[in-house]
């Protein structure tokens, strides 16, 4: 029997989840710490693979989040895609590509030039056409968001960027 798996953007209801989620990496060092506000203040900015439950609390909105990521427009043509997570008892379904691909497509009707990610799973963006980049041509994101991290100016993570017309023509 298939399970019911949808993308969308995330709601309200999800933010917990979201939040338990990214943290549960966070914990191991491979992912940095989001709050529930940070999550609350972005909340427009995620898509979630999801799929339905019977949990009817006030609080919830119903489904069962499987996956997130969030894009985060950094300058007039660049956005950061952050957060990117998948529950670990639901990986290797394609979650986090299809999340990607959501994300993307977002960019894409933003009109945004570039999307770049900075991740410690490069093998992965690299399957998706992201590319190796030096964190330097980055400076906006650099000085704006990265200067309060916990690891600056120490980054270990891997920069990867992608231009979204390149994206969009893998698609076709």
């Amino acid at each position: 029997m298939a399970i019911d798996i949808k993308i969308r953007r995330a709601k309200v209801g999800d933010v917990q989840q979201i939040v338990s989620m990214i943290n549960s990496y966070a914990e191991k060092g491979e992912m940095l710490y989001r709050s529930q506000s940070q999550v609350l203040q972005q909340v427009r900015n995620y898509f979630v693979a999801v799929t339905p439950n019977s949990d009817s609390s006030p609080n919830s909105s119903g489904d069962s989040v499987l996956a997130c990521g969030s894009l985060d427009i950094t300058w007039n043509d660049l956005a950061e895609l952050r957060s990117l997570a998948v529950r670990e008892d639901a990986q290797s379904r394609g979650l986090g590509t299809q999340v990607v691909e959501a994300l993307m497509n977002d960019a894409a009707e933003l009109g945004l030039k570039h999307v770049f990610a900075l991740t410690y799973k490069p093998h992965f963006f690299e399957r998706l056409g992201f590319k190796i980049i030096d964190k330097q041509q980055l400076p906006h994101k650099v000085w704006s968001i990265c200067i309060d991290c916990l690891k600056f100016p120490v980054c270990d993570e891997v920069a990867m960027q992608i231009d979204v017309e390149e994206w969009a023509e893998r698609k076709i």
